[in-house]
């Protein structure tokens, strides 16, 4: 079954996310990243297959242009944002893409839309990978040090 493969952290199926994102793939002329933490990011199916096997969740197959592993899939997508607003010379960006605030909220109506940790696939729980938002926030001042020198 080709949607077999399309599925979230949970194996619940995601095929119209997948085949949104896979129009993507279809163009050569649209660079892809990705960004990831575990191997089930759409675009770590470069490497997905050489990760520990520790937890039994889906691998991606999905390969993409460049893969950016980080700690989390957010944080990896927090810095590379960072990075573009240096290379862009819009620092001044910076302190809104690091909003605390803001993120709880977009992970809070996530998760009451139906997402889960991707870590403690727990339903219900306002957390990125096992951390809190306190953990998240002080992770962000430090990676707003490096880039806000």
């Amino acid at each position: 079954d080709e949607n077999k493969s399309r599925v979230n952290v949970n194996a619940h199926h995601s095929v119209a996310i997948a085949l949104a994102f896979e129009k993507c793939y279809q163009d050569e002329r649209i660079l892809t990243v990705g960004i990831g933490d575990g191997g089930n990011e759409l675009g770590f199916g470069k490497s997905a297959c050489n990760l520990p096997k520790d937890k039994q969740i889906p691998r991606s197959t999905s390969p993409a242009d460049f893969e950016i592993p980080a700690i989390t899939s957010n944080f990896g997508a927090l810095g590379l944002s960072m990075a573009l607003c240096c290379l862009e010379d819009k620092m001044n960006l910076i302190p809104d893409l690091i909003s605390s605030n803001h993120e709880y909220d977009l992970i809070k109506f996530c998760v009451d839309n139906g997402a889960v940790d991707g870590l403690t696939l727990k339903d219900g729980e306002i957390t990125v990978d096992g951390y809190s938002d306190f953990e998240r926030n002080r992770a962000y001042g430090k990676l707003e040090g490096c880039f806000m020198k």
